[in-house]
């Protein structure tokens, strides 16, 4: 029989499994012809527990006709439950049962066990015949002391400096991260049924690791350096912990079109993943594009995972989040899921899908935070708990009740293959002074292992109890900036196996030019070396190096933009840059040869955690596009065309904030954070195209302002005030958020009142509350302000005596306070100013002793219906909302 062998052509670079059998020669990832999967089992542990080795064999073989429904936190968070004990559920109270897949998180598990611990529930749910998974959300080992010290997300998993190489063996933090997988070891060790038996859980390792939202993402390390995190956290956990009650699952984020390359580019190899995923979120309206990239990575999945031997399943999917808090429902969404999946002759083979928390008290000051429709009024009004219903009533679909031997036939573990790659140095590393090198090698009967660089060649040391052979190099005085080849090679058996990597001599680190983006000729020719540095967003941008010359401004190379626009409708270019100082500037210029598509361009740039935007459009703006239709903040200036090579210069003054950025901010570039270059479609035609960009360059220009005086973010520049007249539109720096069930509501603009519309229908509950609140980026110190809000209330709000009003803020920890009630006795019918003058925490009704009134974050107004009558209606406006120190605030 032979042993499964996966080769990608990244192997060459990187290190793959190794093994006397034939090689998969055509380098394509697949491997070689997988073991028969009908009598043995390929597992990433050759020694995993009668248990785990069933619950694989299960999700491999037992669910072709089926998919299991899976809920983040099922028993331990939820909307309609009164205990988190492990017995109750949103699932169960919506349609009769469990969800056959239980999710819970690393946050669960390593401290400071932020969403509490769950191994009493996890036991309930196996106790239950149910399956058990685990996400990770490990702290950023380089910032985590920053955790609880500075604003969130500060030390958390979505801190996004880059982490990766830091925890790898031999990096800064590698102890720390050492430590998240102890706890995460201790844990798995010691999650045990009755009967002492190991109890199996599916671990999904750094997932969502092609975006770049958490530290371990495609911003944030190469693709090198991810296999290599996510091979070490198997092999310490399998290997050193002892750990065999888990299998192992990958799961990126969606790969547009659901290409097999693209999805490749970071899959750490066959002998480290049982569970071969993805992660998908899309909107809530206009979304069939999306569900047709759903089922196209389902599909995908499906075939890897068919070829290799392992589970497909979608680990995570659902609304997006964005559109959840915005309270945007569909109604066909489970049913629409579940027809598009089951109508795909392979995306019908997933074995699992899993949908994320209900936050039982919602996010960002009760905003909606939830996947599964709950039996609630509200549910049942927008029609999804119909929907749920009618999706748990499927013959395909199965819930825990559903779930029979799970972990009764274990099968036949083959034994695992030996693999053979470099853990350091990686592919493409920049190396300076002592080159450390760590091979892992686990083939039997090994003659010797040796590493060559240039002219110098070591034998490395076997280990002794850990888990890598190792050597060293002096590469102190070799030549700058240059690329080498190295080389391991293993003799064994009378055979050898070789694996390269490349290595850039990088003694004396180049000095940073201030005010540079990038000019491209720091990237030694390769293109991977350039694509380490860029992310691509939407439908997919290969970015590439080019040296003709009419495709660049100067030097000897340029960005090659290759593009793509299709069922995403837009594709981007990402650079994240390190919190430069641009003060001394005041414009931003590239040069640019674009194609003449009539797409709109934005080039995007983070200042200060502010987003700003320019556009243009790529030819002539057929289609008449001004500013103020593509961002509420722009006006009727029409966007302008780029018909030829030519250098642009964007005037810092004349960059908009982007309409999706709240609240309003002024530029400030004494942090740059990163620089984007998007492609948006106008239109319905699908795109594919090039662009060619250089010399991307902050600089100063006579004229265009002077931002030498900024302030970097933190810094003390007075008091705060905040001022929303809505003269223009923007409401969307609002959100609603309701309570009680039967009461809905819609916001809108009042041009001619100037003035944001809240229009409610409510029901009769007495607990009906419906606040509208404005979030800031970070807390503000309140102490010592005026706040001044104008309200239009209908008459008929007042008649009823009815309503009850609250002028509310939380912290930046959530917390909320007060200024008390204002009972309907209070106002009047038509227009009510509301003031607090001097605002002290003496004004404060009844706050929580931990409660910041120096750190406020969210801002709003809170409106009680006491059993509103279902007759009662009218639009309530709001005119303004204004903090301001007191004495600017009694000059108005």
């Amino acid at each position: 029989m032979k042993h499964p062998l996966i080769w990608t052509a990244a192997a060459l670079l990187c290190g793959c499994q190794a093994t006397s059998e034939p090689r998969d020669d055509d380098g394509d990832g697949s491997g070689a012809e997988p073991t028969d999967p009908d009598t043995t089992l390929i597992l990433v542990d050759d020694q995993a527990s009668l248990e785990t080795r069933a619950l694989f064999r299960y999700l491999r073989d037992d669910t072709a006709d089926s998919v299991l429904f899976g809920h983040q936190h099922e028993t331990t968070q939820g909307l309609t439950i009164d205990r988190t004990v492990g017995t109750q559920s949103d699932t169960f109270n919506s349609v009769g049962d469990f969800a056959a897949v239980y999710g819970w998180d690393t946050l669960s598990i390593v401290d400071p066990k932020s969403e509490g611990d769950i191994t009493a529930q996890a036991r309930l749910a196996y106790e239950r015949g149910g399956i058990l998974t685990v996400s990770t959300h490990f702290d950023n080992p380089v910032t985590v002391d920053k955790r609880d010290i500075e604003p969130w997300p500060a030390g958390t998993s979505w801190d996004t400096t880059p982490g990766v190489a830091a925890a790898l063996p031999g990096g800064s933090k590698h102890d720390v991260y050492r430590d998240f997988l102890d706890q995460m070891a201790d844990w798995a060790n010691t999650l045990t049924d009755d009967d002492g038996r190991p109890i199996p859980v599916i671990f999904r390792v750094l997932h969502e690791n092609t975006g770049s939202w958490f530290w371990w993402g495609a911003a944030q390390s190469t693709p090198s350096q991810y296999k290599n995190l996510y091979r070490f956290t198997v092999e310490y956990l399998r290997d050193i912990k002892g750990v065999h009650n888990l299998l192992y699952a990958y799961s990126p984020d969606a790969i547009p079109g659901g290409d097999e390359e693209t999805y490749l580019e970071r899959y750490p190899g066959d002998a480290w993943v049982d569970v071969i995923a993805f992660d998908a979120y899309g909107p809530a309206e206009n979304n069939a594009a999306w569900f047709d990239t759903v089922v196209t990575n389902a599909a995908l999945v499906s075939r890897l995972a068919e070829e290799r031997g392992k589970i497909p399943a979608i680990a995570e999917i659902g609304i997006g989040a964005g559109d959840v808090e915005a309270g945007k429902t569909d109604s066909d969404w489970y049913q629409t899921l579940l027809n598009a999946l089951k109508n795909d002759p392979d995306a019908r083979k997933v074995a699992y899908l899993l949908v994320w928390r209900n936050a039982p008290d919602g996010v960002d000051g009760g905003k909606p935070h939830y996947w599964v429709p709950t039996d609630t009024q509200r549910d049942i009004d927008n029609g999804t708990l119909a929907d749920f219903q009618a999706f748990h009533a499927d013959d395909f679909t199965q819930f825990n009740g559903d779930l029979d031997n799970v972990y009764s036939d274990p099968g036949e573990a083959e034994p695992n293959t030996p693999v053979v790659y470099l853990m350091n140095p990686v592919d493409l590393a920049k190396a300076r002074d002592t080159l450390t090198i760590r091979a892992r090698i686990t083939l039997d009967d090994v003659d010797s292992a040796t590493f060559t660089l240039g002219d110098d060649r070591i034998d490395l040391t076997a280990p002794t109890d850990g888990l890598y052979y190792t050597g060293t190099i002096d590469i102190s005085l070799w030549p700058e900036d240059e690329v080498f080849t190295s080389e391991l090679t293993v003799h064994y058996r009378g055979t050898s196996e070789s694996r390269t990597a490349r290595i850039i001599v990088d003694n004396e680190p180049n000095a940073t030019i201030p005010g540079r983006v990038d000019n491209f000729e720091g990237y030694y020719g390769l293109d991977e070396f350039l694509q380490q540095r860029y992310t691509s967003a939407g439908d997919g941008v290969t970015p590439s190096l080019t040296q003709a010359p009419d495709l660049l401004e100067s030097g000897d190379y340029g960005l090659a933009y290759h593009y793509r626009i299709g069922s995403q409708g837009y594709t981007g270019l990402n650079r994240s840059l390190a919190q430069l100082d641009w003060r001394a500037f005041n414009t931003l210029e590239f040069w640019i040869n674009p194609d003449a598509t009539g797409q709109r361009l934005v080039v995007q740039i983070n200042a200060s955690g502010r987003t700003w935007e320019a556009y243009y459009i790529l030819g002539y703006n057929t289609s008449n596009l001004t500013l103020e239709d593509v961002n509420s903040r722009g006006d009727a200036t029409p966007i302008p065309e780029l018909t030829g090579p030519q250098r642009v210069s964007i005037p810092f003054g004349d960059l908009l904030q982007a309409p999706w950025d709240n609240p309003a901010g002024t530029f400030n570039p004494s942090e740059i954070n990163s620089f984007s270059v998007y492609v948006n479609a106008v239109g319905d035609t699908d795109t594919d195209s090039r662009l060619y960009i250089d010399n991307v360059e902050a600089v100063h220009r006579d004229g265009n302002g002077d931002y030498s005086d900024a302030e970097p973010p933190g810094t003390d520049t007075g008091p705060f005030s905040l001022d929303q007249d809505f003269t223009t539109d923007t409401t969307e720096a609002w959100s609603i958020q309701t309570w009680g069930g039967s009461v809905t509501a819609t916001k809108g603009h009042n041009a001619g009142n100037e003035s944001l519309v809240l229009s409610p229908t409510w029901g009769n509950a007495t607990d009906d509350k419906l606040a509208l609140s404005h979030s800031l980026s970070e807390g503000v110190d309140l102490t010592g302000l005026t706040l001044t809000v104008e309200l239009y209330l209908p008459a008929a709000y007042i008649d009823d005596g009815q309503l009850g009003l609250k002028l509310f803020m939380q912290d930046s920890d959530w917390t909320y306070a007060s200024f008390g009630w204002i009972g309907s006795g209070e106002l009047t019918a038509g227009w009510n100013t509301l003031t607090v003058d001097d605002i002290r925490e003496a004004d404060l009704d009844s706050a929580p002793a931990d409660f910041d009134l120096t750190s406020v974050q969210h801002l709003g107004l809170e409106f009680i219906g006491n059993g509103k009558s279902t007759d009662i209606g009218g639009d309530i406006e709001l005119g303004r909302y204004r903090l301001a120190p007191t004495d600017e605030a009694q000059l108005h």
